[in-house]
């Protein structure tokens, strides 16, 4: 039987229980997270409706857009931004507590202890006693019964586990701040249950593919042999294992931390500088088998703390069958790298395929000695500095977008966002939520 991993660090204090109970968030993140999912007390949901885009629309922010030329002011912002939505088919929900018990569960249980309940739909949590755990859900007609190694705390009344159905096989229950169990329906019907760090990684579905894709402790033993699963590589982060943005396409996914100690130590004498290199700020997945680390070649000797939204903002296009668009809004400047691939190594039957681009960056000595140097972008092959200064930057929590995006999904808050051109590129989500 599968036992609790030791709790990781939780999702900053702001955000720990954010999905959770709003009681339990300090108030000024109140505020900013308006929407708690299902509870609806601050928040409606509309319609997601079609807006028109500007003709000659590239790339655009939550208040403005890039022509090819330069940066004008995005008209209908209010209803082309992004805006925290919930899956049509209701596959993220929260469980509500009930007095109850399930059917399915007198079946199994023991009879020794009171039996916690909880319930939304076809999704079902119970709780016997402090350590057994029954879990019904879509992916299975039966009940999964999982014992936990040590106890359970006591739940509130106010407590509402939540429920993700990744996909046909897989769902992620969330017991406790730190508890994740992810339920695993085999083909021969058996189910599995694996007990993981909740804020060791993160797992999300594809809107329109239904692909999951996992990271961290979400990656379980023998996971890319499940149906339309896939493992993303780790990448060295300062936002821990949960502080990422994952941005959908038709075509595939782009993961971005949130935030990035960029650090190139200096060589000596040819050799490999003292410490680790890190200059990754996103990583492109083209399913079944591309991956491309979207890297920042910074001088020697040369640390900077960057995040996304405040200092920097990635997204991608694909233009071809061959060809994807990389654009990067740094420091005021907008460059574009077109990555070029051989379609042959993206067949299903081919091996993966890990590549690098590479934006070069440059500073003046004077620059340098600052604690956060501004870098400016130069044109090295495959690049072009479409714009060297007047870029928007600034706001942690805006995207840079394009009509090839079909939503964002915050992976420490567990929140999916859309926006109009996703009408039609997929069908996954048909409202939006809108602050009261």
């Amino acid at each position: 039987m599968p036992t609790g991993h030791a709790a990781a660090p939780c999702r900053s204090p702001q955000t720990a229980s954010l999905l959770a109970q709003d009681s339990f968030l300090p108030k000024e993140k109140r505020g900013v997270f308006f929407l708690n999912m299902e509870r609806q007390a601050t928040c409606r949901y509309d319609p997601l409706v079609e807006v028109p885009l500007p003709p000659g629309i590239v790339i655009w922010t939550q208040h403005q857009y890039y022509d090819g030329a330069g940066w004008l002011a995005l008209p209908d912002r209010e209803k082309l931004e992004l805006k925290p939505t919930r899956w049509s088919d209701g596959r993220l929900r929260f469980l509500d507590p009930i007095d109850e018990l399930p059917e399915p569960f007198k079946a199994v249980q023991s009879g020794k202890f009171d039996v916690k309940c909880w319930k939304r739909g076809d999704c079902k949590l119970g709780i016997e006693g402090d350590k057994t755990v029954f879990l019904k859900s879509p992916i299975s007609p039966d009940v999964a019964v999982y014992v936990h190694a040590e106890r359970l705390p006591t739940f509130p009344k106010s407590w509402k586990p939540l429920v993700f159905i990744l996909n046909q096989s897989l769902a992620m229950f969330r017991l406790t701040e730190n508890l994740c169990l992810l339920v695993v329906a085999e083909k021969d019907k058996t189910m599995n249950i694996s007990c993981v760090d909740y804020n060791g990684g993160f797992a999300c579905t594809h809107p329109s593919t239904n692909m999951v894709v996992a990271y961290g402790s979400y990656v379980l033993k023998n996971f890319e042999k499940l149906p339309s699963c896939q493992a993303i590589p780790k990448m060295l982060t300062a936002s821990g294992d949960w502080g990422f943005f994952v941005q959908f396409y038709p075509w595939g996914f782009f993961f971005i931390p949130k935030s990035v100690e960029l650090t190139r130590p200096q060589a000596v004498l040819g050799a490999v500088g003292m410490g680790k290199k890190v200059d990754t700020i996103g990583l492109v997945f083209h399913p079944p088998n591309m991956f491309i680390n979207v890297k920042l070649d910074i001088p020697a000797k040369t640390t900077r703390a960057l995040q996304f939204g405040k200092d920097f903002q990635v997204t991608a296009k694909k233009t071809s069958e061959t060809d994807i668009d990389v654009f990067l809004v740094i420091d005021g400047q907008l460059a574009k790298y077109n990555y070029s691939f051989d379609i042959r190594i993206n067949k299903p039957e081919r091996p993966k395929h890990t590549d690098n681009i590479h934006f070069k960056c440059s500073c003046d000595a004077e620059e340098k000695k600052k604690p956060d140097p501004k870098f400016k972008l130069s044109a090295c092959k495959d690049s072009v500095i479409l714009l060297e200064q007047g870029c928007p930057s600034g706001n942690p929590d805006e995207q840079l977008v394009s009509e090839q995006l079909i939503a964002c999904f915050d992976a420490e808050v567990c929140l999916y966002s859309t926006h109009p051109p996703a009408l039609k590129l997929c069908d996954a989500f048909t409202d939006v939520a809108i602050r009261e």
